[in-house]
């Protein structure tokens, strides 16, 4: 047994393995041997599992080696820092730009310091997600005595950001100098510039997540404290900018290829320091790059799961991916004759557009169109300003006087633009059922809450009735009449005015056609004010469910104001006996209703007004209190008879034929009967009323489409405005449309219980529409999801004097007499 023993020792004398672990073992192992017996397959076991064990432990040394080498290569011990200027050794070679440039000179980094970098949170769904910041160093350098040499990459023009195409680091130029950020390193080792990240919708230099869209000011967001600690990549002598970069947590990021240039550097100074004219100032001259053809939405970038595939391809069947072009037509403008718009500079005419954009060359409808045209010279011209009132299907041709309710310097340099949508009012032809819903009676309509199978049957058969003969009428508009129709009509009216871009201002439901405006051509918006912001994930059936409670909300606040002046109303001191008054006048309708025309449900959606707006106060106190006190019932009629004047031209056909084919409806009744008996029990006062208006739409002959995923990404600076207590709009479906829209700004009047409230003499509100309009400057927007500008509301109506009345600017008395102010949608 010692001789196999020695002679293994002899033949590891000459093998590549010489550890010195082996050969104290080797002589461990002779001396036991010399002094024991031991069998020849006890000691061939030992022999083979002590080499395995030996190899085992060489292949571990090596991989853990070559860990190590690799690591500190790309990153720094804990004992290194960043070297400040004066820290710099002398024998050091000075950093320059590109490594194995021909540029000799050293020059070293001016200043070093730091920056923030917002990255979008990762999660396993590809929705846009919230920020998380990042510190990452930054070397500067001074811009006229740097070794400026190219060509980089840029991806995106007119914005001084470039990337070293082969250390991926990220170049800005500066007035103040030129700034070097390392890459970001992901989990598995990979790089990826700032700056491509930038573009691609997953990076930030500010919290808000906003990305850069012109020339750069670096002061704001450069720190001059360097960065010391592991993990910070140090200074490149050699090369220039840093050595490694920012390692992370995050593991992939799915960025599809986008067009790169490689330019020259130098040209950024020229970029920079000429004229930075807005582009959007302009209309006649057409512009070879807009910030819009950088800007995606992060959402275009992200790998998405399948099951959000799918929902993206069905919310797009209201369009075909392939729609042909728009065909410009003319306008021929004259006289109006509408009765809004007589004595007014004001001229009308129509637009003839197609039926179905996907067959432009077929059936075309006519669009009725006015227009209160600009005084100024032609250099001073901002374009046209599209009005829509809301609705959805009311009249929107006299709001082209929307210019005499602004000041000259604003309403001399627009053209105003009023329009009725397809369908609706003096556009051909208008949608029209021949027989008209129960709450449209000449006679008063059958008790609204269905408190017995018999009611609740007569309202469904009299819905169902309603639906299939207006369907019947209106073929040809079952399938063509919802918002994003409505909104390539007004594509067309920017084609047929020559115009590159439009300004737009929605109130109500108008606000959701401006969003759907924006998402299908966001390059040809230039300002936006939306007042009174409907959410779009809630067309329309969510909506219907949620304004019931604002509404009634609205109208108990009315109910306490006029136990407020009780001595004026005589209706109650307490808002309990104030309320308890108004029932009382609804049951007594049941049996005997007001000039046989005004019954329960009539009663109820004449006081729609005092929950949309103050300004009816007044007026509806004392009608109210004289039908009370004095069984005079003059007021009350005249109050009716306002509210049809106000309806002139509007149509609640096509109200309803927007609603239940803009989105889907549910055709299960019970379901919806059970969610209106829920609302009731908050809502007692309009849910039933509300119910049957919108009840056609679950036995609508066309299936309402998926709605368009409203996109605000590329939209520029606009302007939302809201109240608190909307009654038919929360503060959160105006901070939906705010995340929705990254560059918008939301005025909020808290506590304020007016629909539609801008341009109603609020100095908070109206100040900052007016600087919007004439010079595009809006206020700074919050990093939080809040009320960027916070309003207190106008003084509530006073009755003393008694109904004192009050000035109103002519499109305004208009507006106010719309039925968005006086029935539920």
């Amino acid at each position: 047994m010692l001789q196999k023993l020695e002679k293994t020792h002899s033949e590891l004398k000459y093998s590549r393995v010489n550890n010195e672990q082996h050969e104290n073992q080797f002589e461990a192992t002779k001396q036991i041997l010399s002094k024991s017996w031991c069998s020849p397959s006890f000691l061939f076991t030992k022999s083979k599992l002590f080499y395995t064990i030996l190899f085992v432990f060489v292949i571990i040394s090596g991989v853990m080696i070559v860990g190590i080498v690799g690591y500190k290569t790309n990153n720094t011990n804990d004992n290194e820092k960043i070297p400040v200027d004066d820290a710099v050794e002398k024998n050091d070679q000075h950093p320059q730009l590109r490594r194995g440039s021909s540029y000799n000179k050293a020059y070293e980094p001016e200043k070093l310091g730091h920056m923030n970098v917002y990255f979008r949170k990762s999660k396993e769904r590809g929705d846009r997600q919230d920020l998380e910041r990042y510190r990452f160093p930054v070397a500067r350098y001074d811009r006229d005595r740097f070794p400026i040499r190219g060509p980089f990459l840029s991806f995106m023009p007119q914005v001084p950001l470039f990337v070293d195409r082969v250390t991926q680091q990220t170049i800005a130029i500066a007035a103040t100098g030129v700034y070097i950020l390392p890459p970001l390193i992901n989990f598995f080792g990979r790089r990826f510039s700032v700056a491509e990240l930038i573009v691609s919708g997953y990076a930030s230099l500010v919290s808000s997540g906003i990305p850069p869209s012109g020339p750069i000011n670096m002061m704001s967001y450069f720190q001059p404290v360097p960065l010391y600690g592991a993990g910070i990549p140090r200074i490149d002598p050699v090369g220039g900018g840093f050595i490694g970069g920012i390692r992370t947590k995050y593991k992939s990021f799915h960025i599809r290829s986008k067009p790169r240039k490689y330019v020259n550097i130098d040209s950024a100074y020229e970029t920079e320091e000429g004229d930075n004219d807005d582009d959007d100032e302009t209309y006649d001259k057409g512009s070879s790059y807009s910030e819009q053809d950088y800007r995606k939405r992060p959402l275009q970038h992200y790998r998405r799961p399948d099951t959000y595939r799918k929902r993206t391809k069905s919310t797009t069947r209201t369009m075909k991916t392939t729609t042909p072009a728009i065909p410009v037509a003319d306008i021929e403008w004259g006289e109006c004759a509408h009765p809004a718009l007589l004595g007014t500079p004001a001229e009308c005419g129509f637009l003839s557009v197609p039926l179905d954009y996907n067959h432009p060359k077929e059936k075309k409808i006519k669009i009725a169109l006015s227009r209160i045209k600009h005084t100024v010279t032609d250099d001073k011209f901002q374009g046209i300003m599209l009005i829509n009132p809301g609705g959805p299907g009311q009249s929107g041709l006299p709001l082209a006087l929307l210019a005499l309710g602004l000041p000259s310097e604003v309403s001399e340099t627009y053209d105003f633009i009023g329009f009725d949508p397809r369908g609706v009012g003096r556009s051909e032809p208008a949608i029209s059922c021949s027989s008209s819903p129960p709450s449209s009676s000449s006679e008063p309509a059958p008790e609204p809450v269905p408190s017995t199978q018999i009611l609740e049957d007569i309202w469904l058969n009299a819905s169902k009735t309603y639906a299939m003969i207006c369907a019947k009428n209106n073929k040809e508009f079952l399938s063509h009449m919802t918002t994003v129709d409505i909104a390539k009509d007004m594509e067309s009216i920017r084609l047929a005015l020559r115009q590159n871009k439009i300004n737009y201002y929605g109130f109500s439901a108008g606000t959701y056609l401006g969003q759907i405006y924006a998402t299908l051509y966001p390059t040809r918006v230039r300002r936006m004010v939306l007042d009174s912001n409907l959410d779009p994930d809630k067309i329309w059936y969510s909506a219907s469910l949620d304004s019931p409670i604002g509404i009634d909300r609205n109208i108990e606040i009315w109910f306490q104001w006029l136990a407020k002046y009780h001595k004026f109303y005589r209706l109650g001191d307490t808002k309990s006996e104030v309320r308890e008054r108004w029932y009382n006048v609804r049951d007594q309708l049941k049996k005997n209703p007001i000039n046989g025309i005004i019954g329960p449900l009539e009663w109820t959606a004449l006081f729609y007004g005092v929950a949309y707006t103050q300004e009816t106060w007044l007026s509806f106190g004392a009608a109210f209190s004289e039908l009370v006190n004095k069984k005079d019932d003059t007021l009350i009629l005249q109050e009716l008879q306002n509210l049809i004047n106000g309806q002139q031209g509007d149509s609640g056909d096509a109200f309803l034929f927007i609603v239940c084919t803009d989105a889907p409806w549910p055709r299960d009744w019970e379901k919806s009967r059970i969610e209106y008996w829920r609302i009731f029990s908050k809502a007692p006062i309009v849910t039933w009323n509300s119910a049957w208006q919108f009840s056609p739409c679950q036995f609508w002959s066309q299936k309402g489409h998926k709605p368009l995923d409203v996109n605000g990404e590329k939209i520029g600076d606009m302007l939302l405005v809201t109240q608190t207590l909307d009654p038919v709009v929360s503060l959160d479906y105006n901070l939906r449309v705010r995340e929705l829209f990254p560059r918008s700004r939301l005025i909020a009047v808290e506590n304020g219980t007016t629909h539609s409230s801008s341009l109603r003499g609020n100095p908070c509100v109206d100040n900052p529409i007016i600087a919007y309009l004439q010079s595009g400057q809006v206020p700074p927007r919050e990093a939080d999801n809040i009320a960027d500008v916070k309003c207190s509301p106008l003084p509530e109506p006073s009755p003393t004097p008694l109904m004192a009345p009050k000035k109103k600017l002519k499109f305004r008395d208009y507006l106010c007499k719309q039925p968005h102010y006086r029935r539920s949608r």
